[in-house]
């Protein structure tokens, strides 16, 4: 089970789909308080600046805490990566390698610009 004491809907569905097929998650902060007082949960996720702090049965509970700086920094990471190419490059790399990129643009049909 997994605690996620989130008010962000688009977080609320990743978790959803982060979770194990057989694993429930708990959005409801009164559902939320009976698993931790049972110690259900394998991992506590909880968004703001506010520490989660809990006297529970586990102390070695994980709790991930996503506060702004921590989602922008994800944020500018994921951008930073280097996507596919787009599909017309794709397509045509190997052709505008051999023939030049007037030479596709021809054949293509699209605007010369020799």
């Amino acid at each position: 089970m997994i605690v996620a004491l989130l008010s962000d809907p688009y977080l609320r569905t990743v978790v959803g789909h982060a979770a194990r097929p057989d694993e429930d998650v708990a959005y409801d902060p009164v559902l939320a308080s009976a698993a931790l007082e049972w110690g259900f949960p394998r991992l506590v996720i909880h968004s703001g600046v506010r520490a989660f702090t809990f006297d529970g049965p586990r102390s070695d509970l994980p709790v991930l805490a996503l506060d702004r700086a921590l989602m922008r920094s994800w944020e500018v990471d994921h951008l930073g990566l280097e996507g596919p190419a787009p599909r017309l490059d794709y397509l045509t790399g190997p052709s505008s390698q051999r023939y030049g990129p007037a030479g596709v643009r021809r054949v293509l049909g699209g605007p010369d610009v020799g």
